[in-house]
């Protein structure tokens, strides 16, 4: 095991940190389609108009519950019971930054920490990186996505949903639904159809600066903006935490990090011009996208954050242009294709030449299942028992990792609200689940609570009563059936 900080630094390759990337502004060609969807004159206003405190104490009120450590020590909630005594200080440093573009070095230094992907990690690639971003620095950014989110829907195209306000991962799960049920009992299509599941490594990791910049300055977005938001990705320096101690710093190249809170807006942008690009290709019958009803609109793609849906039909025309975009793309905006995560799915009958034209184009691998996409399956031609085992599967594979822990009577219950009924919301909000499952769930979820097995375990409570309110006698657990049925009834 590896633990001088020296040596870990090392194994970590940053004690010759890179030089950072320049901004060239380059044509990219990938940027000229971005020509739909831009800021009008009526929506700039509002974002040139100078800031005040009051946008400040907005901002604060809506993160004062983050309490990660940072690189001052400091936490929101600890910065809002000085603010009386450093408020006026606070204030002056954001503005400058955010008014005038002035932002001091020391408010955009980050750590990395890292989380351990599993027990007992061995290498580097058992971690997962995290970054804690300044405190100031986040009250700034937030600033700013408060700013810009309520112009959105008129910057982005109707396929990118990720990271999108009142639209959630369900919407584009049922979409994606439709579109792979399209494609399992299609059938006579000349050339043939596919749905194409498109991983890249390290998406966020890789991004190009002066290809994003490239897309703001299409986009319209205010000269003002596009420094603020170049000082905010490009000032950044990371400091690793090594056994409690940070590392040597360095400066990236590219990328965005994760937990800034204008990193999801960024990166919707950023995805804009692959979108846009697509959307493009299919408007000048280029590139055939699928539809599911007659006079439904055709869709060649979904792409929601970084997880990414393309439809198609297999003629050559498609083809070409499929593949030129894909390769286009990530040779412009720095992307990377994980083969080993990606894979095409064909409808039955499809030639075995459009098969191999367009595996040969991208390199991958065929596959006869959907697979997942946003964390459900997609492989709905599975029996209706089989499509809900993995999900009860999920659940006791939870139970008997937390049945050799000593957990009091309150200890289960709670596991029980916020750990084993939760795993549950996601797939409840697309799946009216069997009555049969449920009841498994729920003969599972009592037995861990009686702290026995079905055999040696005695109930003294009816389930059903336990899942009353608090104010009738119940533990407040959730009756899953109502709770489906409900969920699915506030997203119809």
């Amino acid at each position: 095991m590896v633990t001088l900080n020296c040596t870990i630094e090392k194994k970590l390759g940053i004690l010759s940190p890179p030089k950072l990337a320049s901004f060239s502004m380059n044509p990219f060609c990938f940027v000229v389609n971005l020509t739909e969807f831009s800021l009008t004159l009526t929506n700039s206003l509002p974002l040139i108009k100078q800031l005040k405190g009051p946008s400040l104490s907005l901002s604060l009120s809506r993160i004062m519950d983050w309490k990660t450590f940072n690189p001052w020590n400091v936490t929101i909630p600890g910065l809002a019971l000085v603010k009386d005594i450093i408020g006026d200080t606070l204030s002056s440093i954001i503005l400058d930054f955010l008014n005038n573009g002035h932002i001091l070095k020391e408010t955009n230094n980050t750590f990395i920490f890292l989380i351990p992907k599993i027990p007992h990690p061995n290498s580097i690639k058992d971690f997962r990186p995290i970054s804690l971003c300044n405190v100031i620095y986040k009250i700034a950014s937030k600033v700013l996505v408060n700013r810009l989110k309520p112009h959105l829907n008129s910057l982005l195209s109707p396929y990118q949903n990720g990271f999108i306000h009142g639209i959630g991962a369900q919407d584009n799960i049922l979409m994606a639904q439709e579109l792979t049920h399209t494609i399992q009992y299609s059938k006579g299509i000349k050339n043939g159809l596919a749905a194409i599941k498109i991983d890249m490594s390290k998406a966020f990791d890789r991004i190009k600066w002066d290809f994003l910049l490239a897309i703001l300055e299409k986009l319209r977005f205010p000269h003002h903006w596009i420094c603020l938001i170049k000082e905010c990705i490009s000032m950044v320096q990371f400091s690793v935490l090594v056994n409690g101690r940070t590392t040597t710093p360095f400066k990236p190249s590219c990328g965005l990090r994760q937990e800034d809170p204008f990193f999801p807006i960024l990166f919707a942008i950023f995805s804009e011009a692959l979108s846009a690009t697509l959307s493009t290709h299919q408007s000048s019958n280029n590139l055939k996208g699928i539809f599911v009803a007659r006079q439904g609109p055709k869709i060649n793609h979904l792409l929601f954050a970084d997880d990414s849906l393309f439809f198609i039909h297999l003629d050559p025309k498609s083809i070409n242009a499929f593949c030129t975009t894909i390769m286009d793309f990530c040779e412009d905006s720095g992307q990377i294709i994980n083969f080993n995560k990606s894979f095409i799915t064909f409808i039955p009958l499809t030639p075995l030449s459009s098969e191999n034209k367009i595996l040969e184009k991208l390199n991958t691998n065929p596959s006869d299942h959907f697979g997942n996409y946003l964390g459900i399956s997609l492989d709905i031609k599975l029996k209706r028992k089989a499509f809900f085992s993995n999900i009860v599967d999920k659940i006791k594979k939870k139970n008997l990792s937390w049945k050799s822990k000593f957990l009091n009577f309150a200890g289960k219950a709670t596991l029980i609200k916020s750990v084993f009924q939760s795993i549950l919301v996601y797939p409840m909000e697309i799946y009216k689940f069997p009555l049969a499952t449920l009841n498994e769930i729920d003969k599972i979820l009592s037995n861990f609570l009686s702290g026995g097995t079905h055999h040696t375990n005695i109930h003294w409570i009816n389930w059903d009563f336990l899942c009353l309110d608090k104010e009738f006698g119940g533990l407040g657990f959730k009756h899953l059936h109502h709770f489906n049925l409900a969920l699915l009834a506030r997203n119809g």
